[in-house]
C-alpha cells in the first residue's frame, strides 16, 4: 500500500496493482512462463482509455475501457488434468471480450480498483460466460510449449524404462542357486534402475533447457550487435 499525503498532514493509503511500478497500473500472473530468454511477457496494462493484455509472440490486443463492465476471474476442477483457471474481460452483456488462461487471482481486487472497474467476478466450477463479437485468447505460453513438455515426458519415460531394464537384466548374472531370491533382488534392481532413470532424464531435459537459452542469448546478442 503506498501512502501520500493531504494538506493537513494526514496519509491516505493508495492501492498497488500487481506488479505495478509507479504510475504503471498493470497485473500478471502468479506464475508467469517464460520464454528462452527469461522474459514473461504476459501481462494485462491500463494504458489511456485502452485495457491491454501482452502475450507471447509479441501479441498485443487493445481493449477500450468503455467496452468493459468488469473483470471475470474462473476457477474449474478437471479429473484428467490440472485445474483449469483464468482472467477475462466481460462487456455489458457478461460476455467475454478477452481470455488469459492462468493463475491471476493476486491483486486482482487491487488492480480492479486502480483501474475504476467493479469487484471483479468469480465462476468456480461453473460454465465460462458467453463469448462477445471479435473474442480474443491471450498466448499466455510459448508456441510449442505443450509439444516440449510432451517432449519431455517421452524422454524421462525413455531413459527410466531403459534403466529399469538395465537393472532387471541383473537377476541374471546372479547364480541359480539364489532361487526366489533373484526374484526380489530383480524387483529391486528394476525400481531403482526406474528411479535412477528418471533422475537422469530429468538431468538431461535441465541441461539441455540451459543449452536453449544460452544459444538464444547468443543469438539475441549476436542480433544486436
Amino acid at each position: 500500500m503506498g501512502r501520500r499525503r493531504t494538506g493537513k498532514g494526514h496519509q491516505v493509503a493508495q492501492p498497488q496493482g500487481g506488479g505495478s511500478d509507479g504510475g504503471v497500473v498493470e497485473l500478471r500472473p502468479r506464475r508467469p512462463a517464460r520464454d528462452l530468454l527469461d522474459r514473461t511477457p504476459v501481462r494485462l496494462r491500463v494504458e489511456g482509455d485502452l485495457l491491454v493484455g501482452y502475450g507471447f509472440g509479441d501479441q498485443r490486443v487493445a481493449v477500450p475501457r468503455s467496452s468493459v463492465k468488469a473483470l471475470g476471474h474462473y476457477y474449474r476442477r478437471r479429473y484428467r488434468s490440472g485445474p483449469s483457471q483464468g482472467l477475462v474481460l466481460l462487456d455489458g452483456e457478461d460476455r467475454m471480450l478477452l481470455r488469459a488462461k492462468g493463475a491471476w487471482g493476486a491483486d486482482l481486487v487491487a488492480f480492479c480498483g486502480r483501474a475504476g472497474l467493479p469487484r471483479p467476478q468469480h465462476r468456480d466450477g461453473a460454465r465460462l460466460w458467453r463469448r462477445a463479437p471479435g473474442y480474443r485468447r491471450l498466448r499466455t505460453s510459448p508456441r510449442g510449449a505443450g509439444l516440449a513438455a510432451a517432449l519431455i515426458v517421452v524422454v524421462v519415460l525413455a531413459v527410466s524404462m531403459l534403466c529399469g531394464m538395465a537393472g532387471l537384466s541383473l537377476i541374471w548374472l546372479l547364480p541359480a542357486s539364489f532361487g526366489p531370491f533373484r526374484v526380489l533382488v530383480g524387483g529391486v534392481a528394476l525400481l531403482g534402475g526406474v528411479v535412477v532413470g528418471a533422475a537422469l532424464g530429468g538431468r538431461a531435459v535441465a541441461r539441455a533447457t540451459q543449452v536453449l537459452k544460452w544459444a538464444a542469448r547468443s543469438v539475441t546478442r549476436s542480433g544486436r550487435a
